[in-house]
C-alpha cells in the first residue's frame, strides 16, 4: 500500500512540474516577451528576466494550485481506496455476521443433538440399570437353584450309592443263588440221565413182565371162576370191600396234603396262599392270571402249590433234596424245569416279567399241568428267595409262549 502511495505522488510532482512549465511558458506569452516565432531569434533567453519577473509569481501559483489539485486528486484518490476498503471490509463483514448466523444455528443444533443424546443416554442409562438389577436377581434366583440342585444331586448321589450297595447285595446273592441254581441243574441232568437208564431197563424189565401178568391174568379169571363157584356171594363181596378199602388208604395217602373240589383257578391259589402262606408269597400277576385262566381242574393247581411249598420247606431246612428241585417235585409227579430255552428267553423273555408291588422281575423256574391245550394247560413261574425264605409265585395261568409254542 505504501509502494502505491509512492506513486501517486511522483505522479502528482512531475504533473505539477509540467503545470509549471506550462504556466511560464502562458505567462511569457501573455507578457509579449515573447514573440509571436515563440523563441525567435532573441528567443526565451534574451527575456529571460522580464520573463522571470512576471512567469515566477504565475508558476510559483500554478505550482501551489497544483499541489492543492494534486493533493485534492490525492485525497479524491483515498476516499475512493477508502470506500473500497468500506465496500470490502462491509461485505467481509457481511459474510462473518452469516458465518455467525450459520455458527449459532450450528451451536443450536448441536446444543438439541446434546441434549437430545444426553436424554437418550440418560434413558439408556435407566434401562441398563434395570436390566443390571433383573439379571442380579437372576443371577440370585440361579445360585439359589444351583444350590438347590447340587444338594438334591448330592442326595441323588449318596442314594444312588446306597442303591448300588444294595444292588452289589443283590447280585451277590443271585450270584451265589445262580451257582446253586447252575449245580442244581446239572444235578437234574446227571439224575436224567441215570433215570433215563433205569427207564430203559424198568422198560426191559416190564416188557418180560408184561407177558407173565398176562398169564397171571388168566391164571386169576380161572381161579375167580373156579372160585364163585364154590364160595359165597358174601364172602366174594367182603374180598371187593378190602380191595377197595385198600385202594382209598393209599390214594389218601398219596393226597395227604390235598383239598378238593375248587370252583377256578383263582380259588385253588387263594386257598394255597392261605394255607402256605409262611413260604410261599402269591404275587398280583399270579392273581390277575389264575383269573383268566380257563383250566379245568383246578385242584391240580392247589396241590402243585402244595408240592412246591413242601419241597421248599425242606429246602430252606437244610435238608439234602436228592436231586435237588426236580427230583422232589417229581416225587409228586409234576414236571419242573429250571429255566427256558434259549430261543424262548430271546423271543418270549418279557412274558415272564412278573409284577407284584412296584416290584418287577423276570422268572424262568416253572411247573406245567397238562398238555396240548390252552384248557388242558397251566404254568407256575416262580422264584426262590432264599434270604426271605421264600417262595415267590409270580403267575399261575394259562402256556405262555414258547419255542415250538405261540399261544
Amino acid at each position: 500500500m505504501k509502494k502505491g502511495g509512492r506513486t501517486y505522488k511522483s505522479i502528482l510532482v512531475g504533473l505539477g512540474a509540467i503545470a509549471c512549465v506550462t504556466v511560464l511558458t502562458l505567462g511569457a506569452w501573455s507578457g509579449g516577451w515573447v514573440e509571436s516565432s515563440a523563441w525567435g531569434t532573441t528567443g526565451l533567453a534574451h527575456n529571460l528576466p522580464k520573463t522571470l519577473s512576471l512567469g515566477l509569481p504565475i508558476g510559483l501559483f500554478g505550482l501551489g494550485g497544483s499541489a492543492i489539485i494534486g493533493a485534492g486528486l490525492m485525497r479524491l484518490w483515498s476516499a475512493r481506496q477508502f470506500g473500497r476498503r468500506l465496500v470490502e471490509r462491509d461485505r467481509q463483514l457481511g459474510s462473518l455476521r452469516e458465518e455467525l448466523a450459520q455458527s449459532q444455528d450450528d451451536l443450536i443444533q448441536c446444543q438439541d443433538r446434546h441434549q437430545t443424546e444426553t436424554q437418550q443416554q440418560q434413558e439408556h442409562y435407566q434401562a441398563l440399570a434395570q436390566k443390571h438389577c433383573r439379571l442380579q436377581q437372576q443371577l440370585q434366583t440361579l445360585e439359589q437353584q444351583q444350590r438347590q440342585e447340587r444338594q438334591a444331586a448330592t442326595q441323588s448321589l449318596a442314594q444312588a450309592e446306597q442303591d448300588l450297595a444294595a444292588y452289589q447285595q443283590k447280585i451277590d446273592a443271585m450270584t451265589v443263588s445262580h451257582n446253586r441254581d447252575i449245580e442244581e441243574i446239572q444235578a437234574d441232568v446227571e439224575v436224567t440221565w441215570d433215570e433215563n437208564e433205569k427207564l430203559a431197563q424198568e422198560r426191559d424189565a416190564l416188557q418180560g413182565c408184561v407177558a407173565e401178568l398176562k398169564q397171571a391174568l388168566a391164571d386169576s379169571r380161572s381161579n375167580v371162576d373156579a372160585l364163585m363157584k364154590h364160595q359165597s356171594q358174601g364172602a366174594v363181596e367182603g374180598a371187593i370191600g378190602a380191595i377197595d378199602g385198600a385202594i382209598d388208604d393209599g390214594a389218601e395217602k398219596r393226597g395227604a396234603i390235598a383239598r378238593e373240589n375248587f370252583a377256578d383257578v383263582g380259588e385253588a391259589l387263594a386257598a394255597a396262599q392261605d394255607d402256605f402262606g409262611d413260604v410261599l408269597e402269591v404275587w398280583e400277576s399270579a392273581i390277575a392270571a389264575a383269573e383268566d385262566s380257563q383250566f379245568g381242574r383246578p385242584d391240580e393247581v392247589y396241590r402243585a402249590l402244595a408240592a412246591i411249598a413242601e419241597v421248599a420247606r425242606d429246602s430252606f431246612s437244610g435238608e439234602d433234596v436228592k436231586g435237588g428241585w426236580r427230583n422232589g417235585l417229581r416225587e409228586y409227579g409234576l414236571d419242573y424245569k429250571p429255566t427256558e430255552h434259549q430261543v424262548t428267553k430271546t423271543k418270549y423273555g418279557g412274558d415272564r416279567d412278573f409284577r407284584h408291588r412296584g416290584r418287577k422281575q423276570r422268572m424262568l423256574k416253572h411247573i406245567t399241568l397238562g398238555r396240548n391245550s390252552v384248557i388242558h394247560n397251566l404254568q407256575i413261574y416262580f422264584e426262590v428267595d432264599r434270604d426271605r425264605q421264600k417262595i415267590d409265585i409270580g403267575y399261575c395261568g394259562k402256556h405262555l409262549r414258547c419255542y415250538g409254542w405261540d399261544s
